[in-house]
């Protein structure tokens, strides 16, 4: 397999969970953040949320060792975006 060293199905599912985990969390983001057609935000949250996780596992890696500053950037990234979304929902709804 191209993506795992190993060829283990384990290690693909485990790259699949973490792109998956950025790509919602920057959909979130910029669902919040920009006013994007549909089709756009799915790209858009795409890019917003790897590099978020470049930024963020760069950071991260200088602190904790490296497998723990991918994860913690991953869940960063998707806190980022719940924290917004719930921003967006109580604002809408006090607007109201």
């Amino acid at each position: 397999m191209y993506f795992s060293r190993t060829g283990s199905i384990f290690d693909l599912t485990i790259w699949l969970t973490l792109a998956g985990m950025c790509w919602f969390g920057g959909l979130l983001l910029v669902t919040c953040a920009f006013r994007l057609r549909k089709r756009e935000r799915l790209i858009a949250g795409l890019a917003v949320g790897f590099l978020l996780f470049i930024i963020l596992s760069n950071l991260w890696a200088n602190i904790v060792p490296y497998s723990y500053a991918v994860w913690g950037s991953s869940v960063s990234v998707i806190a980022l975006g719940v924290i917004a979304w719930g921003k967006e929902k109580e604002r809408k709804f006090i607007d109201l």
